[in-house]
């Protein structure tokens, strides 16, 4: 899954929380060794759901096709 956001005009109805709850609680995501994400600014929320910075950042690469991309999106 990926660039799953909510708009601006639907911030504030608890709609990140809901789309979390509802990811994390599917089996299939259960039987995961690992669940990433990326984020601007929404760090504490995900800390609610027991996200933490990389254990080991060194090991990840990327390639970043369009590195402004969320540039409008904030």
């Amino acid at each position: 899954m990926a660039d799953v956001y909510v708009q601006m005009e639907h911030k504030g109805l608890g709609l990140s929380k809901k789309m979390i709850e509802v990811l994390l609680g599917q089996d299939w995501v259960k039987g995961l060794r690992r669940i990433m994400l990326s984020t601007i600014g929404a760090h504490e929320l995900y800390r609610k759901y027991e996200f933490k910075e990389c254990r080991y950042p060194d090991r990840l690469m990327e390639i970043l096709k369009s590195p402004d991309m969320y540039s409008q999106v904030q």
